[in-house]
């Protein structure tokens, strides 16, 4: 996740989006190990969207306009980060396959294949 976040930060981009679903794989210690990313999130994006409950104390930790929202699922999340999409925007997306983060993948595909921004 950091490699992708340094990659991320050094994108030429209008806004740098972070949308970082819970990576399940992290085991009882997963909550505090997203939160341990705030500093390289905060270094990398302007924006940031979390998916999944051990993905909450990340956002509550982010600054206030950083944070784009969070949501439980990502099937909640993906209409909401789609609509905020502009154009110029980079968008990292990450999660587990159990977080389902293809959701948020296919909206922004198809916001971009109908004319739209992402």
């Amino acid at each position: 996740v950091r490699a992708a976040l340094e990659v991320l930060r050094l994108a030429h981009a209008e806004r740098r989006i972070v949308v970082l679903g819970a990576m399940a794989e992290l085991g009882e210690d997963a909550a505090a190990l997203h939160a341990g990313l705030g500093p390289d999130i905060i270094a990398a994006a302007d924006l940031v969207f979390t998916v999944g409950a051990d993905t909450q104390a990340l956002d509550e930790l982010l600054p206030g306009a950083m944070r784009g929202g969070h949501w439980r699922t990502s099937a909640e999340a993906a209409p909401e980060i789609a609509a905020a999409a502009r154009p110029g925007d980079a968008i990292l997306v990450k999660g587990s396959n159990a977080t389902a983060m293809e959701a948020v993948v296919r909206a922004l595909v198809a916001l971009r294949e109908t004319g739209g921004t992402a």
